[in-house]
């Protein structure tokens, strides 16, 4: 399902459909969820992923997800989704990172980039600030090989986000929506 697939989670769906459709080119005004056709782009941008002019298709199967049903399910667990895709993950990535106006970079390194995304969830058994484990790396490693860092991403535009993310060589974050901003690495 979509992320307003239950009428308690749609406020924030249309928070998050209100962050990223711009860096889709779509404007954001004019679209909804499963359940309205309607889709006007932004500038005429136009997609390589996007077959129909006028029409949009969900990230559903570039999700770990796919066809499956969140996980529920036992049958969700026979097969993988995702094995073998990253070409299509990183086409998607530099898609949206230039309706942002953000380039695109090769990383290289060292020192390479750990980035712990904190308090990425408000679900129950999810909230996590990983402070420990941020002050464990940094005693670690020198920065010279892994220069670690932290943000709260909820606090940040989603220019921000992904500026940060896509600097990154290694994300780390809770599972569930907060786990977003992870397309951008």
């Amino acid at each position: 399902g979509t992320c307003d697939w239950n009428p308690a989670k749609i406020p924030m769906c249309i928070k998050n459909f209100n962050k990223f459709l711009p860096a889709m080119g779509v404007a954001n005004d004019t679209f909804s969820s499963q359940n309205m056709t309607q889709l006007n782009t932004i500038d005429e941008q136009k997609s390589n992923f996007v077959c129909a002019p006028r029409g949009a298709a969900g990230m559903g199967m570039l999700t770990d997800h796919g066809l499956k049903m969140h996980g529920w399910d036992d049958e969700d667990y026979e097969t993988t989704h995702n094995a073998g895709r990253g070409p299509v993950f990183y086409q998607f990535r530099n898609f949206l990172l230039q309706n942002l106006g953000i380039s695109s970079r090769h990383l290289s390194g060292p020192p390479f980039k750990l980035l712990f995304s904190r308090f990425s969830s408000n679900t129950r058994g999810r909230v996590v600030g990983f402070g420990k484990q941020e002050v464990v790396l940094k005693k670690s490693f020198s920065p010279e090989e892994l220069q670690v860092s932290s943000c709260r991403m909820s606090d940040m535009t989603l220019y921000d986000q992904a500026n940060i993310t896509s600097d990154a060589a290694i994300f780390v974050t809770v599972v569930g929506g907060g786990a977003m901003t992870a397309t951008f690495l």
